[in-house]
């Protein structure tokens, strides 16, 4: 539309440039119009001394006769020029009003294109709003998984370190059920022991 638009303005000025142009020669015109019509009146001055003189000379007569015609010739050819001049200016008037009814039209959709750039960037501008409360959140998100992920390193260990003292206490509890059953033992070769000697002992008795 841009590009549109200056290839617009370039022909206005191009036709603006025209119309001076013309306008120019217009103006020459009409000036040679004015000298033709000050010489027309000096020959008619001339021509009514003439008469006055009662027409000494025809052929002075002729020679202004035909001076005057050529005067006419020239000044139909002028108000023909004139004419077209007019017309030239008329279609370069209706060409002007075209290509302001066509710059108008673009003004409108450039309007109308600035105004949808403006409700664009609005969107533009809340859809940033809320791609920073999203990346807000994920790095909230991200913090949070970190300390999850120190706790259950942390778990880790305290499971590791109950292992072991599991371990450990399984070892004791082994030992000592060993211990026990060393111990059992021990009592049943005394129970044994004794109740052999009581046998001992009554058989003495």
């Amino acid at each position: 539309l841009e590009h549109q638009h200056k290839q617009l303005k370039i022909a206005y000025d191009r036709q603006t440039l025209l119309n001076d142009q013309s306008s120019l020669r217009f103006v020459k015109l009409q000036d040679e119009l004015v000298q033709a019509q000050s010489r027309l009146k000096i020959v008619e001055q001339e021509f009514l001394l003439v008469k006055t003189q009662h027409t000494s000379n025809q052929l002075d007569i002729e020679k202004l006769s035909s001076q005057n015609r050529k005067h006419e010739k020239a000044r139909l050819m002028h108000q023909s020029k004139l004419e077209t001049v007019e017309k030239a200016k008329k279609i370069s008037e209706m060409e002007n009003e075209k290509i302001k009814e066509k710059m108008v039209n673009l003004e409108r959709n450039i309007e109308n294109y600035k105004s949808m750039l403006v409700q664009e960037k609005r969107q533009l501008k809340q859809k940033c709003h809320e791609h920073e409360l999203l990346e807000k959140k994920l790095y909230q998100h991200q913090e949070t998984i970190v300390g999850l992920q120190k706790m259950l390193s942390e778990l880790d260990k305290e499971k590791q370190d109950l292992a072991r003292k599991n371990n450990k206490l399984e070892d004791e509890l082994n030992k000592q059920k060993q211990l026990k059953q060393t111990k059992c033992q021990d009592l049943a070769l005394n129970q044994l022991k004794q109740q052999e000697s009581c046998k001992s002992n009554e058989e003495l008795t």
